[in-house]
């Protein structure tokens, strides 16, 4: 159906639900391959699954595109039509010394985005964009990520940003990056990316701590794409519901409660249909 982008505006914790043994006991889901952070399809379909029961949409839409519930005691169980996919890094902020945040890509996300727009025959107005933009971010080197902007002086973490290279359609690539671009190598992107924001959380008993434990969590600002197969039917009330996010925000992950995991969604690309074999 399309290529959706996720704007996260609050903290996002979306777990792993593995066992950990290190200091930090609840991790966010990460890549395989990569270890980037990433939402899985399974808990992407799952926070979708309840935003459309919450916008009153009928039983019988929400069977047809997400199944039935999993229940090894239901004999009617049936698969949804549409197939969700990752929710793969498209950006993340980073702290700097001259603005409140940067928010940082590298080579090997805008490859991996194209790669998807082409593996998908998705319709993307502004393919070519991201395709000069990426002969541009493969040249940035290790330990010198580039600011898309005029800052000089700029600290990105414990790297020293060099002199931004020459892209004149910065504002358009911050339409779905965001705004204060940093490009970084592969190399160092995936480095810093091991180490997220860390909170300590805290159950109290009469006042009295209990229990405290450590959470990773995705920052607010970071943006995620994700791709939609749909089925045969309900486009059109998929599309509106989505459209309902810009105004409501969905919720992903763990936390709500406490405001995590607080996002827009946007569909920004189509899948052409007229490719498809």
């Amino acid at each position: 159906m399309g290529l959706y982008i996720i704007d996260a505006k609050t903290n996002m914790h979306v777990g792993s639900g593995d066992i950990t043994y290190d200091i930090v006991d609840k991790k966010v889901q990460r890549d395989v391959v990569t270890s980037y952070p990433v939402i899985y399809s399974s808990s992407l379909k799952g926070a979708l699954r309840e935003y459309f029961n919450y916008s009153g949409e009928s039983d019988e839409i929400v069977k047809y595109i997400f199944g039935s519930e999993s229940d090894s005691s239901n004999e009617s169980f049936s698969e949804g039509q549409y197939k969700f996919f990752n929710a793969n890094l498209l950006s993340i902020p980073v702290r700097s010394n001259k603005k409140p945040f940067y928010r940082a890509t590298c080579g090997y996300i805008i490859r991996e985005f194209l790669d998807t727009i082409n593996n998908f025959n998705i319709s993307f107005s502004d393919k070519e964009l991201f395709e000069g933009f990426i002969e541009k971010a493969n040249e940035v080197e290790d330990n010198s990520p580039v600011v898309l902007d005029t800052q000089e002086g700029v600290i990105l973490e414990d790297y020293i940003a060099a002199k931004g290279f020459d892209f004149s359609k910065i504002k358009e690539i911050e339409r779905y990056l965001g705004e204060n671009i940093a490009v970084f190598s592969d190399n160092d992107f995936k480095e810093f990316v091991k180490y997220l924001p860390i909170i300590a959380r805290n159950k109290l008993t009469n006042g009295e701590s209990k229990n405290l434990w450590y959470e990773e969590v995705v920052p607010r600002e970071s943006r995620f794409y994700y791709v939609v197969l749909a089925g045969e039917k309900y486009q059109t009330q998929f599309k509106n519901v989505i459209e309902k996010t810009k105004e409501k925000p969905i919720q992903i992950g763990a936390n709500a409660s406490i405001g995590f995991g607080y996002a827009f969604i946007t569909k920004v690309g189509d899948i052409d249909e007229s490719k498809k074999s």
